[in-house]
């Protein structure tokens, strides 16, 4: 209430339409100062334990068994990498470029880029022969 026990929402400039509404809003205001200003709990009210979260989106566990598939194919293709990527000699061991690597597997039938074949020994420490062709 103000000074001069005027009630806040007699202020508030309301189009005509509106006016309705506001003696409601007004008078609902009165009656909960006169009750004190206190939220009452209605009878029966219990507190609800919240419903457990649902997924809405089954793609996440899909994907999620997808990227588990991926990096075992990954691994089995980084031994096969490592595999070929040095070959012994009688001076020693020699490096091939991510090219040669990619035929040694075509010839086992094994289909996949250069640029797959860098990421992966990327990955798993696999060391190869810069061939000076750098991507940009």
């Amino acid at each position: 209430m103000l000074a001069h026990d005027e009630p806040i929402y007699d202020r508030i400039n309301t189009l005509a339409s509106r006016e309705q509404a506001r003696q409601q809003l007004a008078a609902q205001v009165a009656d909960f100062e006169r009750n004190g200003g206190q939220v009452q709990r209605l009878d029966g009210f219990q507190a609800a334990t919240p419903p457990p979260p649902t997924s809405w989106n089954s793609s996440i566990t899909r994907q999620r068994k997808i990227r588990r598939q991926h990096e075992l194919l990954q691994q089995v293709l980084a031994e096969q990498i490592r595999e070929v990527a040095i070959t012994e000699t009688k001076i020693g061991p020699f490096v091939h470029t991510a090219s040669e690597v990619r035929r040694k597997l075509k010839a086992r039938g094994i289909k996949v880029n250069t640029l797959q074949i860098e990421q992966i020994a990327a990955k798993y420490l696999i060391e190869l022969r810069d061939d000076g062709r750098g991507r940009v």
